[in-house]
């Protein structure tokens, strides 16, 4: 019966095993391609608002002693509409903290797989249930703590600060 009980515990932790490698291999897929388009957009707008600013300056620059001026002015007015237009839709997605949250928790998610292939390499036996207990414990962790930066950052862009998830639809 104890050989039966071991067998049983060993199936169990196997199949833990193979249940927390699903959930990083499906937080990993999901994370991977937003942080590249969080990275592209950041990096996007941060070159369109320097490009804006830019043309700004040298059309103001083109102005002086230049006759039909109005003209030049009336492009400079559009091109700081515009690069308020970019920097207000910086400020609210704000793509770069995204992207820096995104990467710190695809990093954790590496880190924890890294581990659990480690102790699945590195095991005579099988891993016990009490090693992947804390391997999910961190990956709940990472959960929780990206729910929180989410969190956060939606009171940073509504301007609310009450750190209360929304209410869900009856």
């Amino acid at each position: 019966m104890d050989a039966n009980q071991g067998h049983d515990s060993d199936t169990l932790a196997s199949k833990q095993a193979d249940y927390l490698e699903r959930l990083l291999s499906m937080q990993m897929k999901r994370l991977q391609p937003k942080r590249a388009k969080n990275e592209y957009a950041a990096f996007a707008l941060k070159i369109i608002s320097t490009i804006l600013a830019v043309s700004i300056t040298v059309v103001l620059g083109l102005n002086v002693g230049v006759p039909g001026h109005a003209d030049l002015s009336n492009v400079a007015l559009v091109l700081g509409a515009l690069l308020s237009v970019v920097s207000a839709v910086d400020a609210f997605f704000n793509p770069k903290a995204t992207w820096v949250r995104d990467t710190e928790s695809l990093h954790h998610i590496f880190t924890i797989r890294a581990d659990l292939e480690y102790l699945r390499a590195g095991q005579k036996d099988e891993i016990t249930s009490e090693q992947l207990n804390k391997l999910y414990d961190r990956y709940h962790q990472v959960l929780i703590e990206m729910d929180e930066s989410w969190l956060s950052s939606l009171d940073q862009s509504t301007g609310q600060g009450s750190g209360a998830r929304p209410a869900a639809a009856p």
